[in-house]
């Protein structure tokens, strides 16, 4: 139980970075500064009660290149696929007899954002999560 339950961690950690602006080595049509991001998740299996949140958070100009050479060894990644105002990212992981997919899809307009993340779980804990993101840039990050 203890290393399924490890994946299952892993796997439900790896949320916030797919829904907080997460792009590619080319840059998505959204500005730096503080945002406010509005999710709603719901799903089947252990998890299906997540409810929705609303939280913000500064995003710097390095996070809007963010770089998937930093994704867990274990984990098979497309490049996001920019077209547009559109991107298009999939991860594939396979650890400790758990498979996970994750497809996330969102289109920016420099200071909004809508997109779709959905989370398929299969092994001894299996289930299915759909996250739906939105976001606006509120402004400048406060400088401390």
């Amino acid at each position: 139980m203890y290393s399924n339950s490890r994946a299952l961690i892993f796997s439900l950690a790896c949320l916030p970075a797919l829904y907080a602006l997460p792009v590619s080595a080319a840059k998505v049509n959204a500005k730096p500064g503080l945002w406010e991001h509005t999710v709603e998740a719901t799903g089947s299996g252990p998890f299906a009660r997540i409810g929705a949140g609303t939280h913000r958070s500064c995003i710097t100009e390095e996070q809007l290149t963010m770089d998937t050479q930093n994704m867990p060894k274990e984990c098979d990644k497309t490049e996001p696929k920019i077209s547009g105002n559109t991107v298009v990212w999939e991860m594939n992981c396979n650890m400790q007899g758990m498979q996970m997919k994750n497809r996330y899809t969102a289109s920016y307009n420099n200071t909004s954002y809508q997109g779709v993340m959905t989370m398929d779980i299969t092994g001894p804990m299996s289930m299915n999560i759909e996250r739906k993101m939105s976001g606006h840039w509120i402004g400048p990050c406060d400088k401390k």
